[in-house]
């Protein structure tokens, strides 16, 4: 898994917040400064989380709806 945000990103920074509070640990790749791995992984907004079979998952609450769903 691979959460995409951007440096200046209030919701990536939100999210990245909850997801800390919720222990939940995730590599992360600032878009910013990866673009061509962003471009190639299909990220058009962010934050987006990328599963291990290249599913993206948009936007803070999906994204927390999916780990909350995970980890229950």
């Amino acid at each position: 898994m691979l959460l995409f945000v951007g440096k200046n990103c209030i919701p990536c920074k939100n999210l990245k917040e909850s997801l800390k509070a919720s222990n939940i640990n995730v590599d992360m790749c600032i878009a910013d400064e990866n673009m061509e791995k962003a471009q190639a992984a299909g990220v058009k907004s962010l934050p987006t989380l990328q599963l291990d079979d290249g599913t993206l998952i948009k936007g803070s609450e999906d994204i927390l709806e999916y780990f909350e769903k995970e980890n229950n």
